[in-house]
């Protein structure tokens, strides 16, 4: 425990420099006239200042035994396109964790990544009501992972069949979202899903209209007999 002390307190003292060494890498690259960022592998400046980070905050010699004295082809590919922005959360969000281990590659890249939040969508909690009630105002992104779902089904099925189906939706949306997609709430079908909505109100206030109505004509024959 004292071990894992000790080395939370040196990530916290070490993580301003992990990223200034992340985003330092992000510079040379664009000074350099190259991409800052790949859809194949992350670029070598950006690896090799990754790489960097971790050796500070792990030790090299430990670094080199786990993972290898140079970013191998695994780890580039696996954080293929992001940029220094993304490895600076990263890093920040490992030095917060604590841990004593050395982050598996799904590990750190799901570090990397923004929150839904942080890209300015709701939570999948919030996006989940939000879908049921087709409230679509809340954000666009919102109609397209409903749609996905099926708009009939998140109104009138039971959350425990719907929201597993959701999430993964939602996920698929976020991701979208994190590579530059922007979503828009079709106009022509806009309306049209709230005509279904409205449809669906009156079929449901008429039913209980004439439920009332049926009860009440009941309840006069039988006071006439």
């Amino acid at each position: 425990m004292r071990q894992v002390g000790d080395l939370a307190r040196r990530l916290s003292i070490e993580s301003c420099g992990s990223t200034a060494a992340v985003m330092s890498g992000r510079r040379h690259e664009s000074s350099m006239g190259r991409p800052s960022t790949s859809t194949e592998a992350l670029p070598d400046g950006l690896a090799s200042n990754l790489w960097k980070s971790f050796a500070q905050i792990f030790g090299a010699g430990r670094l080199e035994r786990e993972l290898g004295a140079t970013p191998p082809d695994v780890w580039r590919r696996g954080l293929a396109g992001l940029v220094g922005d993304d490895l600076a959360r990263g890093l920040r969000r490992l030095v917060k964790s604590g841990t004593g281990f050395l982050p598996a590659l799904g590990e750190f890249r799901a570090m990397c990544e923004p929150t839904p939040e942080e890209l300015g969508l709701p939570s999948e909690r919030d996006a989940y009501l939000a879908a049921c009630s087709m409230s679509w105002r809340l954000h666009p992104s919102v109609w397209h992972a409903a749609r996905e779902v099926g708009i009939y089904a998140l109104r009138h099925e039971a959350e425990a069949k719907t929201r597993h189906a959701f999430a993964r939706a939602w996920s698929k949306v976020v991701a979208q979202v994190r590579a530059g997609v922007v979503f828009d709430l079709p106009e022509q079908d806009a309306p049209r899903l709230e005509d279904q909505r409205t449809r669906a109100d009156r079929v449901a206030a008429m039913r209980q209209h004439i439920g009332e109505l049926k009860m009440a004509l009941n309840g006069t024959t039988g006071a006439a007999a």
